[in-house]
């Protein structure tokens, strides 16, 4: 949510998410605020990749940093400290029966919340993909099940569709900025999670990337989300290759 603070971490620790064009599109707009030209730009983030990104080959790469950089012009960086969810909200979301859709109601209430946080004219709007809302919500379920959730979500009146036909947009019908805050998300990539952390589930921190992952009681070992462990892991792993070559030359 704080995009500068991402971009300066990014370039100190040479960080590349999963999906680099996420990167690249958040740190133009970092270069631009210094007043950048757009060639300026797109020699920063061709810099950054020769730096950090594996295997990095400027031909096959110059049509996306040229995207991004066109894409990033004019447009300035998200700075959100966090989405306040407030005590009304959370009673109605828990009216719900299904904690499934109440994960779904919640992760759609932040969504729309930080919307109108970086747009004061979108009104509670969510302007995502159903399969990205979903990813959020950290539940696996198939298209026709998505839909299924979140026509519940209409028919119980928290959410109305779009009037434009094929338009996946919906908007939140249960904000209330006026009632008592009760609880700040400063992170949006695991609002599922987020609200089973608030109903009192058990989850920690990755040390790496910071992502929520959930554990049993019983599990106190756990450290790292899935994927930054199985890179520590492939570190491990080359390292300890590393060594054994070096010591079998050695003798």
């Amino acid at each position: 949510m704080d995009e500068k603070s991402y971009a300066e971490k990014v370039i100190k620790e040479g960080l590349i998410s999963k999906n680099p064009k996420d990167t690249l599109y958040i740190l133009a707009k970092y270069f631009y605020s210094f007043n950048y030209k757009p060639h300026k730009v797109y020699q920063e983030l061709n810099d950054f990749m020769a730096s950090n990104y594996k295997n990095y080959n400027p031909v096959k790469w110059d049509i996306t940093l040229d995207y991004e950089v066109k894409r990033a012009k004019k447009k300035s960086l998200v700075m959100i400290t966090g989405i306040h969810i407030t005590k009304s909200e959370l009673e109605v979301i828990q009216k719900v029966k299904s904690k499934q859709l109440q994960r779904l109601a919640f992760t759609l209430l932040c969504i729309s919340k930080f919307n109108n946080m970086v747009n004061e004219k979108n009104h509670n709007w969510v302007n995502r993909e159903t399969k990205e809302i979903f990813s959020l919500t950290h539940m696996q379920k198939s298209r026709n099940n998505q839909s299924l959730m979140m026509n519940d979500l209409r028919t119980l009146g928290l959410i109305k569709y779009s009037k434009i036909v094929d338009n996946t947009n919906v908007t939140v019908n249960f904000v209330d900025n006026e009632s008592e805050v009760v609880l700040l998300i400063d992170d949006c990539r695991e609002l599922g999670y987020e609200y089973l952390k608030y109903l009192g589930e058990r989850f920690i921190n990755c040390q790496d990337c910071g992502r929520l992952v959930k554990v049993n009681n019983k599990d106190n070992q756990t450290t790292r989300c899935k994927e930054c462990q199985r890179e520590h892991w492939n570190e491990y792993n080359a390292m300890k290759q590393r060594e054994y070559y070096k010591n079998k030359k050695s003798v």
